[in-house]
């Protein structure tokens, strides 16, 4: 079969065994996510510059509190279970399709997974300051600038890889 061919059906097949994996543990999370009312529990009635902003409050108030989050688990713990399950696949078995279907054994797969995590673990963090109120940015969780050193620090290291 000709390479293209090949990566066709590699991306066809994750694609399909991570959203049927996403869509079977989605309820899952739902219920613990709304069992234990992890969402904000005051809507932000600040603009980003510190004015009040009493509309944009009185639209989401109901709405931003009563939105889970902790949502991008879904995504990130969905994506590496995926590839870490083909790699210890393609470590057990001499299959050439496992083999294929194992994103870990190249090189190019280093910097978007290492990105991916370092994403995860910013947002997760977020995500928990969030809900519980600790976070001392106008909208909650980690602030702006927070952020922004943390996307320049993955920037930083990846150029230097």
């Amino acid at each position: 079969m000709p390479n293209l061919t090949v990566d066709i059906i590699k991306i066809f097949i994750l694609a399909i065994v991570t959203n049927v994996l996403a869509l079977l543990w989605t309820p899952f999370l739902t219920n613990f996510l709304y069992k234990y009312k992890l969402w904000k529990k005051e809507a932000r009635n600040k603009t980003i510059t510190g004015e009040e902003a009493p509309v944009f409050y009185q639209l989401h108030k109901k709405r931003e509190t009563k939105a889970p989050r902790f949502g991008g688990l879904l995504i990130w713990v969905t994506v590496l279970f995926v590839i870490y399950f083909f790699y210890f696949l393609s470590k057990i078995t001499d299959s050439y399709w496992i083999e294929n279907l194992n994103f870990l054994s190249r090189g190019q797969t280093w910097l978007p997974l290492f990105t991916l995590v370092v994403a995860s673990i910013v947002g997760f963090f977020d995500d928990i300051l969030q809900v519980s109120g600790a976070g001392r940015y106008i909208g909650g969780g980690m602030s702006l600038k927070k952020r922004l050193l943390i996307v320049i620090g993955v920037y930083y290291l990846a150029s230097i890889y």
